[in-house]
Order: C-alpha cells, then sequence, then structure tokens
C-alpha cells in the first residue's frame, strides 16, 4: 500500500518546529553569554554615533557607534542594546568585550542578561507546543 504526500505532512511539521525551537534555544543562550561576558569583562569607552535608524522604521533598531579599543585600532558596529537612542555625531559611553570587540552595548542601558534567553526560550516552547499540538491532531 502506498502512503499519500499528506501521511507525511505532520511528521514533517513536528521536525520542523523542533529544528526552529533547537535554533531559537541556540540564539537566546548566544546572548546571555555574550551579556554576562560584557558585565563580567566589558570595557568603557567613549563612542561617536555614525548613524541611527530611520523614525519610520519598526521597532527600536540599531544605532552605528565607531569607537577605539586598546591599542588604538577604531571599531565600527552596530549597537541594539540601548535605553536612549544617541544623536547622530553625538559621543556615548559604551562597554565592549575586548575579546570580540565588535560587540556593545551602551554603558547606560539595563538589560539582564537572562532577558533574551527567556525570550528566546519561551518562543521555543510556543514552536514545540505547535509541533506537539499538531502533531496529536493528526495521530
Amino acid at each position: 500500500m502506498r502512503r499519500s504526500l499528506g501521511d507525511f505532512r505532520a511528521p514533517v511539521r513536528l521536525i520542523g518546529c523542533l529544528v526552529a525551537a533547537v535554533v531559537a534555544l541556540g540564539i537566546g543562550a548566544n546572548a546571555v553569554v555574550e551579556l554576562a561576558r560584557l558585565d563580567a569583562r566589558g570595557v568603557r569607552v567613549t563612542a561617536t554615533v555614525l548613524d541611527v535608524p530611520s523614525p519610520l522604521s519598526r521597532g527600536p533598531g540599531s544605532f552605528t557607534a565607531e569607537y577605539a579599543i586598546a591599542g588604538g585600532e577604531r571599531i565600527t558596529t552596530e549597537i541594539s542594546r540601548y535605553d536612549v537612542l544617541p544623536e547622530i555625531g553625538g559621543q556615548v559611553e559604551i562597554v565592549y568585550d575586548p575579546a570580540e570587540p565588535t560587540v556593545a552595548k551602551t554603558a547606560d542601558a539595563w538589560v539582564s542578561p537572562w532577558e533574551p534567553g527567556i525570550a528566546y526560550g519561551l518562543g521555543a516552547g510556543v514552536l514545540v507546543w505547535v509541533a506537539l499540538g499538531r502533531q496529536s491532531k493528526a495521530a
């Protein structure tokens, strides 16, 4: 007896949702580690704001800043962790990771290292719930 294509849709959907959940957990875990490193060993410097998101863009976006790290090398990076959006040409205090100088946040930004992990973890949980709910309805 041949199986129809419809017989394979539910398992494929389940696998797809589970893979997406694992990816979401990985992204969340990476963000938690990144923020914890900034808190533990971040270096504080003054950066110049080169660009800010358009007022028409969705969400807070990120701004572009340039700063000098130890040794004088100039780094340009996108900073998405901030409390108040600075103006182009303005100076802002940032904290960067000396092991990965392009990873930075504004010095006054209050971001819990667990915040992104919780958000991505909840997203992964929803994906698993949807996948398992769909699987049980297909059975």
